[in-house]
């Protein structure tokens, strides 16, 4: 699927085998005399979705005011804004506040995740792991990766130059919903 798409032919054909090789075990199970102590379960570790399109961010922070003091990464589905030890809520916060609304009424982005709101997605705040890359997460819809590219005129939703076929969107997202299939002794 990561290369072809999730509806490639080649994709489903890959589906088809897996499931075919479930049968076998489970006929061999069968053969064995074992299907009345045996359970079966499968399970996926994420959803899949494929992504055609991309947003370039840069036009829409920069903001003299934040320059040197708040420092963006891009990452796929989110770009992060992290706040740099000589940001100061007072002085340079009104820019960030009109810079975070601008992008939020941008068409395709789906959310701004504010300080105070991560652990609602299970993810820890900036302040408590060295490993989250910034204070707010700035989140595409499902179908558009964000760049940060200040070279790139503009900041409209446009093809990407190859589509990208894979996960890492918000878990609760249907499109990242995996399988859980129990099936066998127990159920």
């Amino acid at each position: 699927q990561h290369e072809f798409g999730p509806g490639h032919y080649l994709s489903l054909a890959s589906l088809t085998t897996a499931d075919y090789c479930v049968g076998l075990l489970r006929k061999a199970v069968t053969d064995a005399g074992l299907a009345d102590r045996t359970t079966f379960v499968i399970a996926a570790d994420h959803g899949f979705v494929t992504v055609p399109y991309q947003l370039n961010v840069a036009p829409l922070v920069q903001d003299p005011a934040l320059e040197g003091h708040v420092q963006w990464h891009a990452d796929s589905w989110y770009v992060f804004a992290e706040l740099l030890p000589s940001f100061d809520r007072a002085q340079h916060g009104a820019a960030l506040d009109r810079v975070v609304e601008r992008v939020s009424r941008t068409p395709g982005i789906a959310r701004i995740v504010r300080p105070g709101e991560f652990e609602a997605l299970g993810y820890p705040e900036y302040a408590d792991n060295h490993l989250v890359r910034g204070h707010y997460i700035i989140a595409a819809d499902v179908d558009t990766h964000l760049v940060f590219d200040p070279k790139m005129p503009g900041a409209e939703k446009r093809l990407r130059p190859r589509p990208y076929h894979g996960h890492g969107y918000f878990p609760n997202h249907p499109a990242m919903l995996t399988a859980l299939v129990f099936s066998g002794a127990g159920i």
